[in-house]
């Protein structure tokens, strides 16, 4: 678990002047309210109540910096860019929902960015197990925050709405191209996965917040340049539960419960080069200070702040 960072802890919509809302990250309850002006206050509740905590809205979350207060605000990693959140093409809103897990953070962001598991623990919704081959792939690194990958999958042809896109183009589904797929970690608990269907773009976003050592708190977001409308959301929103639920049960299985900084302490193959690379950021963020290990969550005056 990461501090001096940005974390994403709640949907804007779900703060309003009657209804504050408490998130537990990083082991302590972090108290979030609006004013009637509409202003965001974040606090933590261990702390004096005069005491507020660095905040911020964007991308319809309301982020809250976790420091210890070695480190300025002003000097910590930036929050991640998401650039489909004002493209017109999305449609202008987004589904979301919540998701629980028994394990640690670190295990869920790593398998979020593992392209080799699609086609098997995913079999039959985004996985293809008769061509489970993952192409080689070189790792990107757009900052010193974050990587990403980008392979062609052969996923099966989706059902249901999703499905109509090749109706639409009369598109032999035998004959159907690769689909390019990205997929990638932003720190400190962040997913982002791109796939690009014959009918367009579909983007989620994962914030993994670390509630404890082994509960993770996921909220995600699905944006889509496709069926824009809000009559398709119902669908876009049942798809992606399913996806947690196998992947629970690989991750909430898996021992030791904490993600090894040791490299040589699990098994890795060609395709785990963006899970490695997260291993070794996190080794150099703990070297540097960065690992919680049971710091108060301190804030300053300034309610309000850009970062």
């Amino acid at each position: 678990m990461l501090k001096n960072f940005w974390y994403a802890l709640e949907f804007c919509s779900r703060v309003t002047p009657e209804t504050p809302s408490t998130i537990r990250c990083l082991e302590q309850d972090i108290v979030m309210t609006r004013d009637a002006a509409g202003s965001v206050t974040a606090y933590n509740v261990a702390r004096p109540d005069d005491e507020v905590l660095p905040a911020v809205e964007r991308y319809g979350f309301i982020w809250v910096f976790m420091g210890d207060g070695t480190i300025p605000v002003e000097a910590a990693a930036p929050i991640p860019v998401w650039p489909e959140w004002d493209d017109p093409r999305y449609g202008g809103h987004e589904v979301k929902g919540d998701w629980w897990w028994k394990a640690n953070v670190n295990r869920v962001v790593e398998n979020g960015c593992d392209a080799a598991h699609t086609p098997f623990v995913h079999a039959g919704q985004f996985g293809n197990p008769e061509l489970p081959q993952v192409p080689d792939y070189d790792v990107e690194f757009p900052s010193d925050w974050e990587a990403r990958l980008s392979v062609e999958l052969h996923p099966p042809a989706p059902k249901g709405i999703f499905g109509l896109g090749n109706k639409m183009l009369r598109r032999d589904l035998k004959d159907r191209p690769p689909v390019l797929t990205r997929t990638g970690w932003q720190l400190p608990n962040l997913i982002r996965l791109e796939v690009n269907l014959s009918i367009g773009q579909l983007v989620i976003y994962d914030t993994n917040i670390p509630v404890d050592a082994t509960t993770t708190l996921t909220k995600w977001v699905s944006l889509r340049t496709f069926f824009t409308g809000t009559w398709a959301d119902k669908n876009a929103a049942k798809r992606v539960p399913p996806i947690f639920v196998a992947d629970a049960e690989i991750v909430e299985n898996q021992r030791p419960e904490l993600l090894p900084y040791d490299l040589g302490a699990e098994l890795h193959v060609k395709s785990d080069a963006i899970a490695v690379a997260y291993r070794r950021r996190l080794g150099e963020l703990r070297e540097a200070g960065f690992d919680y290990d049971g710091e108060l969550i301190v804030g300053s005056r300034p309610a309000l702040v850009s970062a």
